[in-house]
């Protein structure tokens, strides 16, 4: 899982608030997102807490949480702690790119989707190559 957010908005602050709701700092990766609902300012990182970060955004759609992933009720609480981190911020997206060979990744499909709609049923639902756009406000 790849995320992107406007790179000035990536500071300290957003890092301590991410690994206080989450457990795990930001990390940054060399991606860049082409598409054009992620701005080419966007930094990417990854919120691994697992050696392997290959399956969706909260665990395989219907399968049980396993040891060490990302709980959908902290990551949930994390993405609507957002707009009160930062005035700027507006959107983050979410790329499903397993192992991607190239810098620059391209999604095959993208969705935009306002915070107030977003669950876990959502979440579970990123498919590979997918790009997921929640905007905030």
């Amino acid at each position: 899982m790849i995320w992107a957010l406007r790179a000035d908005l990536l500071d300290d602050e957003f890092r301590a608030m991410t690994l206080e709701r989450l457990g795990v700092e930001p990390q940054p990766t060399p991606f860049t997102v082409a598409s054009k609902r992620v701005g080419a300012d966007a930094e990417t990182f990854t919120l691994t807490r697992r050696m392997c970060d290959c399956d969706g955004v909260v665990g395989l759609r219907g399968r049980e949480q396993v040891d060490g992933e990302t709980p959908a009720a902290a990551l949930l609480d994390w993405l609507h702690a957002l707009p009160g981190s930062a005035a700027e911020l507006r959107r983050i997206s979410v790329l499903r790119a397993w192992s991607p060979s190239e810098l620059t990744v391209a999604p095959r499909r993208s969705r935009g989707v306002q915070l107030t709609d977003v669950d876990e049923r959502l979440l579970r639902g990123v498919e590979d190559d997918m790009l997921l756009t929640i905007d905030l406000r």
